[in-house]
């Protein structure tokens, strides 16, 4: 009777949660603390949930990042701070063209030192 039944699977994966292995951020208070471990367990979205990753890129998308790979893009992106550096979007003469500032570039004569 034992040998038709199917077992119980350990893992029930559409309820599981999925941890990733990282390291302790350097703003957490016990990242200089010697007996904390420096390596902890975050959280990640649900691999096999569509919605979350469909509501994740769509989040992307309002930041910028047009990659629907299933890195963690925003886990980079932090709020502006007050007096910090604003980047202000470039419209190229051409798409694909970056214009870059004299400066940057070397000049005729290659006299580099006059940035």
């Amino acid at each position: 009777s034992e040998m038709g039944r199917k077992k119980k699977p350990f893992i029930d994966k559409k309820h599981a949660t999925t941890y990733k292995l990282v390291h302790r951020s350097q703003h957490d208070p016990l990242v200089a603390d010697q007996e904390a471990n420096q390596m902890v367990l975050k959280e990640l979205p649900g691999a096999g949930d569509e919605t979350s990753r469909s509501t994740r890129l769509a989040t992307q998308r309002d930041c910028g990042i047009y990659f629907e790979d299933d890195y963690e893009y925003m886990q980079h992106v932090r709020e502006r701070e007050e007096g910090g550096v604003v980047w202000e979007a470039v419209n190229p003469t051409r798409p694909g063209q970056v214009v870059l500032p004299p400066c940057v570039l070397p000049s005729a004569e290659e006299n580099l030192w006059e940035c």
